[in-house]
């Protein structure tokens, strides 16, 4: 089983069901920005020979393109970056998706939840309560 908390950030869960391989991404502003989503991919693909195009991801509830506004600074780098930003609200969920797509998953098997952890309210948001609550992302492989 595998496992992280997350408030507002993204947590990625990937599975490829031939080689019965999983693997779960804390995809948070930086992360996001450093590439962490496409990093995962890519070590699947070294450590366990996985075909991306096999590959399903979820991509799960966190702040939303309607509610995570960054500073100018941070709009600019991710624009730069070439990541979606609209004014100073930055979409993590398209971010990832796009990173998902270039490290060669096919969009089909690409779920995105689109819970946004701050307007939403079903889930914990440190921005909303600024608390340190935390949500626990889980994937379990069953083996038998």
């Amino acid at each position: 089983m595998l496992a992280i908390t997350v408030a507002d950030c993204v947590p990625v869960f990937l599975l490829d069901p031939i080689h019965r391989v999983v693997g779960l991404a804390h995809a948070g502003r930086e992360g996001t920005y450093l590439g962490v989503t496409k990093a995962l991919v890519e070590k699947a693909q070294h450590i366990y020979d996985v075909n991306p195009a096999d590959l399903h991801a979820i991509i799960g509830p966190a702040a939303g393109p309607c509610c995570y506004q960054v500073s100018n600074e941070i709009a600019q780098r991710f624009k730069d970056a070439g990541l979606p930003v609209n004014n100073r609200n930055i979409d993590l969920w398209a971010a990832n998706q796009q990173q998902l797509i270039a490290a060669g998953l096919t969009p089909h098997n690409i779920e995105t939840t689109r819970h946004c952890t701050i307007c939403k309210k079903r889930f914990h948001s440190f921005r909303h309560t600024k608390t340190a609550d935390r949500n626990l992302a889980l994937l379990l492989l069953k083996t038998s």
